[in-house]
C-alpha cells in the first residue's frame, strides 16, 4: 500500500478501516468520501507532514503534483485526491 493510499485511508475511514476496492477505482471522479467533517488534528497534520517534505505552501498545484509523483514516488491517482481535498488545498493557499 503507498504512503499517500495509507494517509487517505486513516484520513478519510480511519486507522482500521481498509479502502474497499468499490470506493476507489483510480480516478478522482469515481471516489467516494464518507460524510464531510471538519478537518481533524491528524488529517491536518498529514498533510502538513506533506507540505513540509516539498518545502512550500505556496508551490503551483502542477508543480506539487510533479514533485510528489516523480521526486518522491508518489501515485498520480493518489495526489490527484490530495490536492482536490479543500483542507489540502487551503493549506496550500490555492482557495
Amino acid at each position: 500500500m503507498g504512503f499517500l493510499r495509507f494517509l487517505f485511508n486513516l484520513i478519510n475511514n480511519g486507522a482500521n478501516q481498509p479502502i474497499q476496492s468499490s470506493q476507489y477505482s483510480g480516478s478522482s471522479a469515481s471516489y467516494r468520501r464518507g460524510p464531510s467533517s471538519p478537518s481533524s488534528p491528524s488529517r491536518t497534520a498529514s498533510y502538513n507532514r506533506i507540505i513540509a517534505m516539498v518545502g512550500s505552501t505556496g508551490m503551483s498545484e502542477s508543480a506539487l503534483k510533479s514533485e510528489l509523483v516523480n521526486k518522491y514516488s508518489f501515485n498520480q491517482g493518489d495526489v490527484d485526491l490530495l490536492v482536490a481535498s479543500p483542507t489540502f488545498r487551503q493549506l496550500m493557499g490555492w482557495v
